[in-house]
């Protein structure tokens, strides 16, 4: 889509590794948009017609157009706050939102809003060989990520119609080792892991062992890009 080439993606991390293996996996799914890594979001010079900044609902300080606040089907946890909890900010907070989606494919627990709730969601759709062996695709697998919730990537393999014969779920944002790798190189089932992932693993892997990336796709309920685009200044 021709307007996308517009954007800036922003992403304001303090850890550069963190963000390194999201511009990647970001710059390869929407190859016709920028992306910036900065410290501070006032660092980023640009003249994009839209900047779109992660996790810049907090930053109160910041004017903005339309903020779209991601929540998981299955809640708000506990809805305690961290280090207590998931939560950067009381429950509350969603009414300052323009727009709350709900990502991910189960039903939708309870949240407590006057506001539409949006859906969205990512699914696999192939797997894709990192090293390019040739090996053909396997439907028995370890399953080997570094993300918050590990759980939700051994269940859309499961729907893809993958078998996890074993998974390895490191802390979110890990940095592998070549212990690690050894580690799980001697899994008996091939290892599939995340976009995210495969950036850091990819580096340390043998080549003429697969190293499988569960590629996605995007799926948003109808409407939802033009809600976010209504609210959008002109030109």
């Amino acid at each position: 889509m021709k307007f996308l080439r517009w954007f800036v993606i922003v992403l304001l991390m303090a850890a550069p590794l963190q963000a390194a293996e999201q511009l990647f996996d970001l710059t390869e799914v929407v190859p016709g948009v920028y992306a910036a890594i900065a410290r501070d979001q006032y660092e980023v010079n640009c003249n994009a017609a839209v900047i779109l900044l992660d996790d810049g609902f907090q930053y109160r300080q910041l004017g903005r157009a339309c903020d779209i606040v991601l929540v998981p089907t299955a809640g708000l946890g506990n809805r305690a706050l961290i280090p207590a909890g998931p939560m950067r900010e009381p429950a509350a907070a969603l009414a300052r939102a323009d727009l709350v989606v709900r990502t991910g494919p189960d039903p939708l627990a309870t949240l407590a809003t006057d506001q539409r709730q949006w859906r969205w969601q990512a699914r696999i759709i192939r797997l894709q060989d990192a090293m390019g062996t040739g090996a053909p695709a396997p439907r028995h697998v370890s399953a080997v990520s570094a993300i918050a919730r590990p759980t939700r990537f051994h269940d859309d393999l499961a729907r893809y119609g993958c078998t996890v014969d074993a998974a390895r779920a490191f802390p979110d944002h890990h940095r592998y080792t070549g212990r690690d790798v050894a580690m799980l190189l001697a899994l008996a089932a091939p290892v599939v892991t995340t976009a995210k992932d495969a950036v850091k693993l990819a580096p340390l892997w043998p080549a003429s062992r697969p190293l499988w990336i569960a590629r996605q796709q995007a799926e948003a309920e109808d409407g939802l890009l033009a809600a976010i685009l209504q609210r959008l200044p002109g030109p």
